[in-house]
């Protein structure tokens, strides 16, 4: 069984949508039929020099991937709703789920011998739905991605800071009461390939070090991390930025880029997590500061 599944981001997620390929004894209403996603081309750059046989390709512009989507609705209709009706709101629930204006995340399954996979994109323009076939009506989705590759569900992840209790046999518990802090922690990618980490802080701190032991590689950042506050570090994209905590809707607010607040010997575009065991250390500067780190690398996955 195969099974795609939509999560746009407009108006916080609240739009959703899963399509499960048809098999006996399943009553979805959202039928998946077929996806491709491995659209990418590319287009050489080339020069040809005066008095020379042939040309020179100097470089390689790669195009955004193409992904297409068809799938079915099936409107069963009920006792207080005339089947015409409920087309009608399939078909404007679809339109507000696709909006062109808005980038989601496509995630896309086959059981029970594959694992999920995923990729951010954006649907291209509004569904395009063929005429009607009784209760049944058959769309088409374009979508355009930036993305290299499509990743696993199931990332790279460590968390550091958290504290725990710590047994100590056979006496019992450690005496401080409130635990441990740990900031150490070993990451295995199981891939052939370089894997470049978001990281996430929280916590109360003036100045923050990240070190991968493994490579050498390190981060240090010396700016004020407050309550309500996160610093998000995007190595993939080498970007560093501080958000606020929305507490009306729990959401997280962009408030300023701060890369320019890290010190000029921190390496953003070489911390990244190389094939096997990985070292990650997280240093403080007030020992008893409370800071959290969350460290997510996406596993690359080729093809869909």
């Amino acid at each position: 069984m195969k099974r795609v599944y939509w999560e746009s981001e407009r108006d916080g997620g609240k739009y959703i949508i899963e399509l499960v390929s048809k098999k006996r004894g399943t009553a979805s209403q959202y039928i998946f039929k077929t996806l491709d996603g491995n659209g990418v081309t590319g287009e050489a750059q080339i020069v040809k020099p005066p008095n020379y046989d042939g040309a020179i390709t100097y470089g390689v512009t790669r195009s955004s991937r193409d992904i297409r989507l068809e799938g079915t609705i099936i409107s069963y209709g009920s006792r207080d709703k005339w089947v015409g009706a409920e087309i009608i709101e399939n078909r404007d629930y679809l339109a507000k789920c696709f909006d062109p204006k808005y980038y989601g995340t496509l995630y896309y399954y086959t059981y029970p011998e594959d694992i999920g996979r995923k990729i951010r994109c954006r649907p291209t323009a509004l569904p395009v739905c063929e005429d009607d076939f009784g209760n049944i009506t058959e769309f088409k989705i374009g979508f355009i991605s930036d993305e290299s590759y499509w990743v696993s569900v199931n990332p790279i992840q460590a968390a550091m800071g958290f504290k725990q209790k710590w047994f100590r046999f056979p006496h019992g518990f450690y005496k401080d009461p409130t635990g441990i802090a740990f900031t150490r922690a070993i990451l295995n990618n199981p891939t052939l390939y370089n894997i470049r980490p978001v990281i996430m802080l929280f916590g109360h701190e003036r100045a923050i070090e990240i070190h991968n032991k493994t490579t050498g590689a390190f981060l240090i950042f010396k700016f004020p991390l407050d309550a309500n506050e996160r610093i998000t570090i995007d190595t993939k994209n080498v970007r560093a930025y501080i958000e606020d905590l929305d507490e009306k809707t729990g959401g997280w607010i962009f408030r300023e880029n701060i890369l320019h607040r890290m010190t000029l010997n921190s390496d953003i575009k070489n911390f990244i997590l190389v094939p096997g065991k990985n070292i990650i250390t997280l240093e403080k500067h007030l020992p008893e500061a409370d800071v959290v780190l969350i460290l997510t690398g996406d596993i690359p996955v080729m093809g869909v």
